[in-house]
């Protein structure tokens, strides 16, 4: 156990359905995409959950999870119940009135949410209007409940500047964050790539992963261990919840020799490997970051087969800079 890692967060991909079919979604969410989680995954999930102290938090998010609404109040319920901090996802489209919008947290925070994040920027924009985000920002406000703002940006911010400065009154003391839009999902067609924002510095950086303490459980019940489409990739696959026990799942993750890499090396190992090998292809495209390369790296079939006698070779010595990591990291 003790040269284990255990992941903190197990987050729930309720549904890929959603009020909105933004641009830049990273899972390909819409109106139309009926498929969700069944519920007794959830269930049997948290349950299992409580045989491992090391799980803190209970996330839900999609698509979106309040059109699942019950489900969803149950299920923060049940988080609440074992003794778990619960936290979800809204785009706020929910937000209809401030009575409406007052009702909702109400309820939510009744069933025991810690926190709500609300996905709040141009593309949402297009869907949900800045006066159902400050419908709930203010009913939060009002019922103290914690909440943060989550922006996907580009290198065009007009929009989203024009929608925070309309916010700027409720935003007082609500933290928020942003992130590079990826190239995946709808991105990858419906987002120009000259409005990507790039990092010119990738190859100077150490590009280690530091979300490997993350379980994302997707609507199929694919396990990765990464809240982004872009980390969903056959390598860096856990397993399924249909198969595997949380501590079966666990133990996958631990013995997966890529995510010990990810956490003990960081990308760079797969770069310099790539350069030994003559495998240039990684070094002629830019990146958004290393979520970016990460997808990149992990989706080349060809360069993951060519590596696979190296992984091999290296196996000992992987395990051994594993474990000196999780002691360091505790």
């Amino acid at each position: 156990m003790k040269n284990r890692i255990y992941p903190k967060i197990i987050a729930f991909l309720m549904t890929k359905q959603c009020t909105a079919q933004c641009k830049m979604c990273c899972f390909g969410c819409s109106p139309n995409t009926k498929e969700k989680m069944p519920l007794e995954w959830i269930d049997k999930i948290i349950e299992e959950s409580t045989q491992i102290d090391t799980v803190e938090t209970i996330g839900f998010s999609g698509g979106e999870p309040f059109l699942e609404y019950q489900s969803l109040i149950s299920e923060i319920k049940h988080a609440k119940s074992v003794g778990k901090k619960a936290i979800c996802t809204s785009n706020g489209f929910w937000g209809v009135t401030y009575d409406r919008a007052l009702e909702i947290v109400s309820e939510i925070q009744e069933a025991g949410l810690d926190r709500l994040s609300l996905s709040v920027d141009q593309f949402h924009g297009e869907y949900v209007s800045v006066d159902r985000i400050k419908n709930i920002l203010r009913a939060s406000s009002e019922k103290s409940l914690p909440v943060d703002i989550g922006s996907v940006i580009t290198k065009n911010r007009s929009k989203l500047a024009r929608i925070f400065d309309e916010l700027a009154e409720e935003m007082v003391n609500v933290p928020h964050y942003t992130a590079a839009c990826l190239p995946v999902g709808n991105a990858y067609t419906q987002i120009d790539k000259s409005d990507l924002i790039y990092d010119d510095y990738i190859f100077s950086r150490a590009n280690r992963c530091f979300e490997t303490t993350y379980f994302a459980i997707f609507p199929n019940g694919d396990v990765y261990p990464c809240c982004s489409q872009a980390g969903a990739t056959e390598p860096l696959k856990i397993g399924n919840v249909q198969e595997y026990t949380l501590e079966g799942l666990y133990r996958k993750y631990n013995s997966n020799m890529n995510i010990r890499i990810l956490k003990s090396e960081g990308l760079n190992w797969y770069l310099n490997l790539a350069e030994k090998i003559g495998y240039r292809k990684f070094f002629n495209e830019k990146y958004v970051n290393k979520c970016d390369l990460c997808r990149k790296i992990f989706s080349d079939k060809q360069f993951m087969n060519e590596i696979n006698p190296y992984l091999e070779q290296e196996k000992e010595k992987i395990y051994a800079k594993y474990l000196e990591t999780v002691r360091n990291d505790k």
